[in-house]
Order: C-alpha cells, then sequence, then structure tokens
C-alpha cells in the first residue's frame, strides 16, 4: 500500500463510487490499521464539482472524480491490492486539494 494508489470500492455503494484514492503518508503506514482514502465518484454523480477540492482522476478508461471533502480513514482489510496509481499531475492536484482542505491554502 502506498500514497496515490487507487483502490476498488467494495462497498455497497460502488455503483456511484467505483474507487477509493489513498492520501495517506506512507512514514506512518506501519503503525495504524487504517488508510486515509478520498473517494472516486463517477463523474455522472457530481453535479458541480468545487474547484480545487474536487479533483478528476482517471482510472482505467473510466473518468472519476475525487471529493476530497468525503476524505474517510478506511479499515485496510477492505482495501484489497491497488488496481492503479495516480499520475504525477493527479497526485500534484490531490496535494493541493488537501492543502486547501486543510490549511485554506488556494
Amino acid at each position: 500500500m502506498s500514497q496515490f494508489s487507487i483502490y476498488k470500492n467494495s462497498g455497497r455503494n460502488s455503483s456511484s463510487i467505483p474507487f477509493v484514492l489513498d492520501v495517506q503518508s506512507d512514514l506512518v503506514s506501519s503503525v495504524l490499521r487504517t488508510r486515509i482514502a478520498v473517494p472516486l465518484y463517477r463523474v455522472s454523480e457530481v453535479r458541480s464539482p468545487a474547484y480545487r477540492i474536487h479533483v478528476p482522476i482517471k482510472v482505467r478508461r473510466s473518468q472519476t472524480i475525487a471529493l476530497f471533502d468525503e476524505i474517510s480513514a478506511v479499515p485496510l482489510e477492505l482495501l484489497g491490492k491497488p488496481v492503479a496509481e495516480a499520475t504525477e499531475t493527479e497526485k500534484q492536484n490531490a496535494k493541493k486539494a488537501l492543502d486547501c482542505m486543510f490549511f485554506g491554502i488556494p
């Protein structure tokens, strides 16, 4: 498991949220039983994306939007194996979204 890996969502809401993006630092991975993750919604599920905190992420051939305002802890056993990795541009945009959400950096 590593930061910016993408996992299949196996929950009951997987039709609208097919994936989650791991945004947790690898530095604390060995001491926690959870990972901080952001849901990746199908584009059709997001009516009005918010600038900076709703980030487009492509997973395989699917266009999704990461809703950073819905960040949460996910138990390790629910994640399984990664199915993809965010691109460098997506990683930078994710970091900007986290800065905006937590530190008010526009």
